[in-house]
Formats: structure tokens, sequence, C-alpha cells
């Protein structure tokens, strides 16, 4: 899959951002279990309602939408954080190639 136009990726990003603007509190024991299922559930549902790919196994997420693939072995709030970052760093080369 080809990676997405800057505009395409500049929404993937907002979409992104407001998923995780509703997450709940990190916190500790029961809170903290409740954090990392909303995180696992709003990068599920990001996943399939853009056509991408959301995993989660023994080494880590994985998150491949707009055709750039990421991961982190931190969980599904540092893959989805990832992704961002990789996607600001498509959208410059993008930027750059057009000027």
């Amino acid at each position: 899959m080809a990676i997405a136009c800057a505009d395409e990726l500049r929404r993937l990003i907002q979409v992104i951002d407001d998923e995780i603007a509703k997450l709940p509190p990190l916190g500790s024991g029961s809170f903290r279990t409740r954090f990392h299922e909303a995180s696992d559930a709003a990068a599920t549902a990001i996943a399939q309602r853009e056509g991408g790919k959301f995993l989660v196994t023994w080494d880590g997420a994985k998150l491949t939408l707009g055709g750039i693939r990421s991961s982190c072995t931190a969980g599904s709030l540092g893959v989805m954080s990832n992704w961002k970052e990789a996607a600001f760093r498509s959208i410059q080369k993008q930027m750059e190639a057009a000027s």
C-alpha cells in the first residue's frame, strides 16, 4: 500500500488525537487496566474505521494506517504516538518533495 497524501495523513493524525483525548486517566491498579483496555479499543476502532490494521502480540503493538506502519513495545498508546510521528515525517518529506 502506498503512503497516503499529506492531507489524508493530517486527517488521520486528527482522528488519532480525537480518540486519545477520550481516554480515561492512566492512574494505577484497576484504573491502569481500564486505561490500557480503552487504548486498545481506540486503536482497534481507528484501524477498523480507517481501513488499517492494529495488532497486539507478545512483542508489542503494531499499527498500519494510511500506508504507514509503526510498532511499540509499550502498548497501543505508544504505537499511536509512534504512528503520528512517522506520519509527521512523511508529511515533511512530501512537502519537501513538492517544493
